[in-house]
């Protein structure tokens, strides 16, 4: 007498089960795959993946395959500068390792680097390769700021209204894509080449150079500058929510005039959207 047919529920939680490990279907269900996760094996279930000349093992192996080969290809498009710097297969496996520990949990495909820059912190890769991470973390940030969604410009007449007295307790509002990254290294430089060929330079930075970076969306697409220590910290001040006197203030040695060039940098960038008095 055939066995019953199992809940679908049950079917489709087994199938995700097998898709998803690193290993392969194979392994899942022989129970070789590196390290156990999620529930143990039925394979009394695979009896229920049948037809056509293909064998179970290689119809689930096909989706299993596609799925990994989609997060693979999610990997590449939000971290194309770390491709370029590791090559197709340095990067096959490091993304390989990330899944291995990271499998992908959010409905959201974008979701699947999400702990990607951390993960490259303290893999064997930064032996040769001590700025990666700083790298992903740029990367990382750079697909946050095109996923959030902009606020509408600041009204000029705002601006245009205000009196010295209402400087003194103005507080700003900056535009939610704004990002800001200290790193060890001039990853930028790293960024802007992520599209030339894998044999050019540069590929790799040799000394380290601390720098301060400050990216936003504008209308088209992501953009970054470089910052001060000051600026930097000045605008972090800033996003906290410090009124603008009191973050001038905790200035050290800062003409106006650059203050003022500041300023007028983060409006004629449009990152400046709201002016509270």
């Amino acid at each position: 007498m055939p066995s019953p047919a199992p809940p679908l529920a049950d079917l489709q939680c087994w199938l995700r089960w097998v898709f998803t490990d690193p290993a392969g279907p194979s392994a899942a269900l022989t129970g070789k795959a590196d390290g156990a996760r999620g529930p143990e094996p039925r394979p009394r279930l695979i009896n229920w993946i049948s037809g056509g000349t293909a064998s179970a093992e290689e119809r689930l192996a096909v989706y299993s395959n596609a799925y990994f080969s989609r997060l693979l290809e999610m990997l590449e498009s939000t971290f194309p500068a770390t491709r370029r710097i590791l090559g197709e297969t340095g990067f096959r496996r490091l993304a390989a390792d990330y899944l291995r520990e990271h499998p992908s949990s959010s409905p959201l495909i974008e979701a699947a680097g999400e702990h990607f820059p951390g993960f490259v912190a303290g893999h064997e890769v930064c032996a040769t390769h001590p700025f990666l991470p700083d790298l992903a973390r740029l990367e990382w940030e750079i697909l946050m700021a095109l996923l959030t969604p902009r606020l509408p410009p600041l009204p000029q007449e705002k601006l245009a209204s205000a009196g010295p007295q209402d400087w003194e307790r103005a507080r700003l509002t900056f535009d939610p894509t704004v990002r800001l990254l200290k790193s060890d290294w001039a990853v930028d430089t790293l960024w802007h080449a992520r599209n030339k060929p894998e044999n050019s330079s540069p590929q790799r930075l040799r000394r380290r150079q601390i720098q301060r970076l400050l990216i936003y969306r504008d209308e088209s697409w992501v953009e970054m500058r470089i910052l001060s220590e000051a600026e930097m910290q000045t605008v972090e001040r800033l996003i906290a929510g410090t009124a603008l006197s009191d973050a001038c203030a905790a200035l050290r040695g800062a003409e106006a005039s650059e203050v003022q060039g500041w300023f007028a940098a983060w409006t004629a960038a449009g990152i400046v959207k709201k002016i509270s008095f």
